[in-house]
């Protein structure tokens, strides 16, 4: 299946000292199922996030206008050096982490290391 998932303009790309944001906690059933969903649609398996090249974690969960409890935290360069690839997708300040492969436990744990422990959002 040919990759669909709609990309930003060009040039706007995510700086490894870009803060990405997973609103809700970093369940293993709610990840594997959104990355399914994300290749049952675009044809690559992804989890959404929220990022920008320049905002504050607090800057980046309010402008978002998610109601989860709690988010988890990384950045861009994290993210890249766990052999994830993040990337602006749709519009706004919404990104996609690209999965390599379908997910499994391990890759999804892998995943889960990556971003901090759950904190209160602050919507």
């Amino acid at each position: 299946m040919a990759e669909v998932l709609p990309k930003q303009q060009e040039g706007r790309g995510l700086p490894d000292d870009a803060v990405v944001v997973r609103h809700g906690c970093m369940l293993l059933g709610d990840l594997r199922k959104t990355a399914q969903t994300c290749f049952d649609i675009h044809g690559v398996y992804g989890v959404s996030v929220s990022a920008h090249e320049e905002w504050s974690v607090e800057e980046i969960a309010r402008a978002s206008h998610l109601s989860h409890a709690s988010i988890c935290t990384t950045t861009a360069g994290e993210l890249r050096a766990a052999g994830f690839e993040v990337e602006f997708t749709f519009s706004g300040n919404h990104a996609t982490i690209k999965l390599p492969t379908k997910p499994d436990d391990e890759l999804l744990q892998r995943l889960q290391g990556v971003f901090g422990s759950p904190e209160a959002n602050p919507k």
